[in-house]
């Protein structure tokens, strides 16, 4: 279904093109390489990386360098539909539609427009695929919110990621300081570290280039989670807030007979219930009411499957294999043999 869209979109924006032109890109001004029609090539690189563009701008979607330039990065497919609609070098009647891909991801930005029809609507932004019953006409200025949505269940994020967050403390205030690769150096090689992300409230692997950078690095993930995270801290996933909490365990008071006629006595605690939509998710002592599409898009956010069906790179941590997984494909932390693949929510290597 959306590989029919995407095709569909595609073939009537090659229709809407007239005549041949040249290109905004040109190799005499500049640095970047050109298509033959004067249009951007997809993939750039420099002495220093590779990244992905779009072709008919030359906009660099800054989470795509690889940090090497002998990678070659993972392009999205709102990068692949826009070279394609420039490949042939006919310029675009002012009726056609060109996506507009974001700037950081490369991928579909969540709100795409049709200038000339004067409409908006949401799309699935890997896909490219338009949300059902999103189109709005921008001439009654009619409001458009779209939820963020990158593939996972029904192509969308839980609306519940977007609401209330807790704050949730950690053990060292060093811990809250952002990712931080440091730069190269004589002497020093570059290796996968780990450090604290505040806003999954995990540990994952970034790249360190041997000097610099801040305090929020660990040789491991099992060294990060034990001097970042409190002993028996427990949340709901996302950070999204709780409707309270649950799962106490029943217990009883017996009372000895004090009183002529007078028995033992038991006391039930109730044990509360979650509300619709929410279960209960137990930690080490207590539980919380989270809510469950967040819950299972967590879940299958930390079990990704590779594209070809494979299953991704794993670390052996003493006790068990572990996918290994970071926030971002640009922090470059795959071994050599792997390609990084960018999640919903994670990345991780293939």
């Amino acid at each position: 279904m959306a590989r029919t869209s995407v095709l569909l979109l595609l073939a009537i924006a090659q229709c809407a093109l007239s005549q041949v032109t040249r290109g905004p890109c040109h190799i005499q001004s500049n640095s970047m390489a050109c298509t033959r029609n004067g249009y951007y090539e997809m993939t750039q690189c420099t002495s220093k990386d590779c990244f992905c563009v779009s072709a008919n701008s030359g906009l660099i979607a800054e989470e795509t360098r690889t940090g090497d330039s002998r990678k070659i990065p993972t392009c999205s497919k709102c990068h692949l539909f826009v070279r394609e609609i420039f490949s042939s070098g006919l310029s675009l009647s002012a009726t056609a539609y060109v996506p507009v891909c974001d700037n950081k991801s490369g991928d579909f930005k969540p709100i795409q427009c049709h200038p000339a029809r004067r409409e908006c609507w949401c799309v699935d932004t890997k896909s490219g695929e338009e949300i059902k019953g999103s189109r709005k006409s921008s001439a009654n200025n009619e409001i458009l919110q779209c939820a963020p949505s990158t593939g996972g269940k029904n192509g969308r994020f839980p609306t519940a990621l977007n609401g209330k967050k807790i704050e949730y403390p950690v053990a060292k205030e060093t811990c809250k300081k952002g990712v931080d690769r440091g730069q190269t150096c004589s002497g020093k090689k570059p290796q996968v570290m780990y450090y604290f992300d505040t806003k999954h409230a995990d540990c994952f692997a970034f790249e360190y280039l041997g000097c610099g950078g801040n305090e929020n690095r660990y040789v491991s993930k099992r060294e990060c989670h034990s001097t970042c995270n409190l002993m028996d801290m427990f949340s709901c996933s996302g950070l999204v807030e709780s409707k309270g909490q649950c799962g106490a365990v029943s217990y009883h008071i017996e009372l000895p007979p004090t009183l002529p006629g007078q028995t033992t006595q038991t006391t039930q605690k109730p044990k509360p219930e979650c509300p619709d939509g929410y279960r209960c998710q137990m930690g080490a002592f207590s539980g919380f009411c989270c809510n469950i599409e967040v819950e299972d898009f967590y879940n299958n956010e930390y079990k990704p499957t590779c594209a070809n069906g494979a299953k991704p790179h794993v670390d052996n941590n003493g006790d068990w294999d572990e996918t290994r997984l970071g926030t971002s494909c640009s922090h470059n932390f795959c071994p050599s043999n792997k390609k990084c693949q960018q999640g919903a929510l994670f990345a991780y290597c293939c």
